[in-house]
């Protein structure tokens, strides 16, 4: 449904003039649509909440492998963005490189929050603990956002402990993520100010 609503936005762009935004305002409503969805249902959540939707959720490992993969593709259009030749006249050059720079965090946001229900699955589903929170209360989906943000942002754990081989095998991959994301978030911004400056 949210790519759904996503294409008709980005479908009704294309049909206005800008067929080169199609796919940045796809997928940004697209991705904005499903956040705020996984969000809303999980930020409120106790621990018995967190644990109940984790089980529910069981093996979604297709799901999560698909969304990364989408969200690690859509970095090839914000580099393809950006080496778009455009000139000084081109508003839609411009707006392009805007929206890359939306892209890219959007997507990064996607990948973190992944990694978070990701990392909530495996404490109370499949290896059942393995990070140590250090509180006596079980945590809740705003502790694994935590720790998933912390990873996404610094590409390490702060004062949570892993204490689990398969959880420290899935920080590694999402911390190698966030560095790639990390990176291209640095090009775009150099990209952004270079065409601004330009004008």
């Amino acid at each position: 449904m949210c790519v759904l609503l996503g294409a008709v936005a980005g479908g009704g762009v294309a049909l206005i003039g800008a067929p080169e935004l199609f796919f940045f305002v796809t997928w940004d409503v697209a991705v904005s649509l499903v956040l705020a969805w996984a969000w809303l249902i999980s930020w409120s959540q106790d621990h018995e909440g967190t644990k109940r939707i984790a089980e529910q959720e069981g093996g979604t490992h297709t799901t999560d492998t698909g969304i990364l993969i989408a969200a690690v593709a859509s970095l090839a259009a914000v580099v393809a963005a950006l080496l778009r030749p455009g000139s000084d006249q081109d508003p839609v050059a411009a707006i392009a490189v805007i929206l890359s720079l939306v892209t890219v965090v959007l997507s990064w946001t996607l990948t973190n929050t992944v990694f978070a229900l990701k990392y909530a699955r495996l404490y109370y589903v499949e290896v059942e603990g393995g990070i140590d929170f250090r509180q006596e209360q079980p945590p809740s989906y705003s502790d694994f956002a935590y720790t998933a943000f912390t990873v996404g942002m610094a590409y390490g754990v702060s004062d949570n402990v892993l204490a689990s081989t398969r959880i420290r095998k899935v920080a590694f991959g999402h911390a190698l993520l966030s560095y790639l994301f990390g990176t291209v978030v640095i090009a775009v911004s150099v990209g952004l100010l270079a065409d601004l400056g330009q004008r």
